[in-house]
């Protein structure tokens, strides 16, 4: 049916036989369509189209790369290892207010006149975190053994609280070492801001 009616309204032979007359066939049935656009109206035409596709596949290729960093980002968090809290141990009231107390002794120390007391404030306070981290659970022979096992993610501060107990050492082993005031209060906000970590303070 369908070759009949091909021989009746395009006299040439089947397309599918010849190269050339497969090109005069495809000719013959555009040519009404190809006469009405100019060669200028088809090259726009085309190039719309190209710039369309090619719009089309950079979205796919935007949204796929976006979809992909999102998985990837949620495979990374899911295996980032959570950090252990600070506070190992839940610290009773007698305990809190007992180190409430000694903290008070060390607010004194530190708001006097006197710099014998700025550096009783910095060395007490020194030793008051490191009972704080027995305390806690923090395991070692000394203050320096207990903080190594503390991340920095557990504290922020971690460096600070070096850098307190480093000096602490400096004034015990040096007779002459001075101290001014607001270093003094410098470091021992550094133990308050501990020992509320460890939830040691009300």
């Amino acid at each position: 049916m369908i070759s009949l009616f091909l021989a009746q309204n395009y006299p040439y032979p089947t397309p599918t036989i010849n190269p050339f007359y497969t090109f005069q066939f495809y000719s013959h049935f555009f040519s009404p369509y190809l006469n009405v656009i100019s060669l200028g109206d088809l090259l726009f035409i085309i190039k719309l189209l190209t710039l369309i596709v090619s719009a089309i596949f950079l979205l796919l290729i935007v949204y796929y790369v976006s979809k992909a960093e999102l998985i990837l980002g949620g495979v990374i968090a899911e295996q980032a290892p959570v950090p252990e809290p600070l506070v190992v141990i839940q610290e009773s009231t007698p305990v809190r207010r007992l180190y409430d107390e000694e903290w008070r002794r060390i607010l004194n120390f530190v708001r006097s006149q006197s710099e014998s007391e700025w550096k009783l404030a910095v060395i007490e306070g020194d030793k008051i975190v490191d009972d704080a981290l027995i305390e806690a659970g923090f395991l070692g022979e000394t203050m320096g053994e207990r903080l190594m096992q503390i991340e920095p993610s557990q504290l922020p501060f971690l460096q600070d609280l070096w850098d307190a107990h480093k000096f602490r050492n400096f004034l015990v082993h040096d007779i002459t070492a001075t101290i001014d005031q607001d270093r003094a209060l410098q470091h021992v906000t550094t133990f308050e801001k501990t020992l509320r970590a460890l939830e040691m303070l009300s």
